[in-house]
């Protein structure tokens, strides 16, 4: 059975998407962010009615029950920016501009997960994580090492992985299996595996590829993509461990 099946989500217990929960987020995102593929701006979102913003938190919750946004606010445009090292392509790094729809939802959603303390970080987690750093990883093993006496006649290494380049190589399927073992509500997986399969144009140097679908790959912009990429990596518990991922 999928992992995703609708009878398993029934069992999923988590809060509703209120219109103030919509409010929280609009006031927490950045106000000069691109608008989405769906026309919508965050400042636009903002000059909702009390009203509006409860319909908009039915629509999103009826999203989670349906698996998936309608098929008008679904995909993302792929473009390519600077990683401050040139132009030239593999000097670039892509990132999605999604439906400010999606996007609001996904702030929500990541806020409502953190305030749960559902889907905690491990111990061996660094990176993505508030208050642990590569550096925290670094001394914190080294400390540990001392500790426990291991005094190995080479010293002590610390590897530390940069995966900024990993995102598309994900297999989708794969993640949407290790978030919901990782204790993510199905119906949330549900929705941004369904927003990471779903038609993808990418642009380079002002042309666009005809748009296709996805079997690999989360989207750089989305909020949960850090957090899905810490489920998609959890290490054995056995061992000493001590990730960082830098996106």
């Amino acid at each position: 059975r999928s992992p995703l099946s609708s009878s398993s989500a029934a069992s999923d217990v988590y809060k509703r998407q209120t219109g103030e929960d919509i409010a929280q987020a609009l006031r927490a995102m950045p106000g000069r962010k691109a608008a989405g593929i769906d026309c919508w701006t965050v400042a636009e979102l903002r000059r909702l009615a009390p009203e509006a913003r409860d319909s908009l938190a039915a629509l999103l919750n009826r999203a989670e029950e349906e698996g998936g946004l309608p098929t008008g606010l679904s995909g993302a445009k792929v473009v390519f920016i600077s990683k401050g090292k040139g132009k030239k392509v593999l000097s670039q790094r892509p990132i999605g501009i999604l439906p400010m729809l999606y996007r609001l939802w996904a702030r929500v959603r990541l806020r409502h997960v953190e305030l749960t303390g559902k889907v905690g970080a491990m111990d061996y987690e660094y990176g993505g994580v508030k208050g642990r750093s590569a550096l925290d990883a670094c001394w914190e093993s080294a400390l540990e090492a001392e500790l426990e006496g291991r005094k190995p006649d080479g010293g002590l290494s610390t590897v530390l992985l940069d995966l900024s380049k990993c995102y598309e190589r994900i297999p989708l399927e794969v993640l949407a299996r290790r978030t919901v073992e990782a204790g993510w509500p199905r119906r949330v997986v549900a929705v941004a595996i369904s927003q990471y399969a779903a038609v993808r144009w990418v642009t380079v140097a002002g042309a666009t590829a005809p748009g296709g679908r996805a079997t690999h790959g989360m989207i750089a912009g989305c909020a949960l993509a850090v957090k899905f990429l810490g489920a998609f990596l959890r290490a054995p518990s056995t061992g000493h461990w001590a990730w960082t991922w830098r996106t």
